[in-house]
């Protein structure tokens, strides 16, 4: 596999499954820290209506699901939008998720959906397709104190051909942000959303393929997916990515005549348009996270 280097951008202030979160949102700043907790746990089944070339019973180790609960059903006032959680699928198919719930009682219903799925498989006349899964949405009511068993099933959504020209690809970058003071490591585990257009595939789908991944160790992401060779132009994709972090500002005291340190927390973001290149390894440098708002806590 041939190896491309991008040189480093600053930006300023097979079977492949696509892929949590802290206890708040980065975009509003709600923070549920000290919320009571319910549990979900159960176990995420793949429904394969067509014979396979493995048996495959449960979603792929490591397959994110997603628990959204809007923040008004907290009793959150004046906090729009919704606090959502996410955890991976276990080896043996199992997950379990601790989620904020009210503190007097009151049922708080959380949606759940899944990252989406795709699996090559061999149909009964012996063709190979790619096969794309995707769970099937459901909710659950909550109370505080309580642990409820919930069955998720992922079920056969499209199946595609992809080109057998196009061969894996790996895209790799370093991500940083700078506290004010220093350029840190952007947090691991720190949630990325990868988007590929429908149109790049044959034949086109429908909805653009999203799918995620997470940070690791210093920053460290890595992107794997197949791709039309350099000859053919390559795959374009665009990812981004959100957290929250402390930062430092000095402001100048007049009265003093020094600049004085101040700390707040601010949502820190990257989004980024890329191309991959089928049978290569792009080295895409290190990139740097933008400062944006300040965030407060409620």
């Amino acid at each position: 596999m041939k190896k491309l280097f991008y040189p480093a951008i600053l930006l300023i202030a097979t079977v492949f499954f696509f892929n949590g979160c802290a206890d708040e949102d980065p975009a509003q700043g709600v923070s549920v820290d000290t919320f009571p907790r319910a549990t979900i746990e159960g176990y995420a089944y793949l429904n394969i209506n067509q014979s396979s070339t493995a048996v495959v019973k449960y979603a792929p180790e490591g397959t994110l699901l997603s628990f959204t609960i809007p923040y008004s059903g907290l009793g959150i006032s004046g906090s729009s939008g919704n606090y959502v959680k996410t955890t991976p699928v276990k080896a043996d198919g199992s997950y379990a998720v601790e989620l904020p719930a009210r503190a007097d009682g009151t049922p708080v219903t959380v949606s759940i959906s899944g990252a989406e799925i795709l699996l090559k498989i061999t149909t009964d006349d012996g063709k190979s397709v790619d096969q794309i899964f995707k769970v099937n949405p459901v909710e659950e009511p909550i109370v505080a104190g309580f642990t409820y068993r919930k069955k998720l099933e992922y079920s056969q959504k499209e199946a595609f051909q992809v080109s057998a020209t196009w061969e894996e690809a790996i895209y790799e970058v370093e991500l940083e942000y700078s506290d004010g003071k220093t350029n840190l490591p952007v947090p691991k585990d720190t949630e990325v959303k990868i988007t590929v257009s429908g149109n790049s595939f044959v034949p086109t789908r429908a909805n653009d393929w999203v799918f995620f991944k997470k940070v690791g160790f210093n920053g460290s992401l890595e992107i794997k997916m197949d791709a039309p060779s350099l000859f053919d132009g390559g795959l374009a994709f665009t990812w981004e990515l959100a957290f929250r972090a402390e930062a430092t500002e000095f402001i100048y005291d007049y009265v003093t005549g020094t600049e004085k340190p101040v700390s707040n927390d601010y949502k820190f973001y990257i989004k980024q348009t890329s191309t991959i290149y089928g049978g290569e390894s792009v080295d895409a440098g290190t990139v740097s996270a933008t400062r944006g708002a300040k965030l407060t806590n409620n």
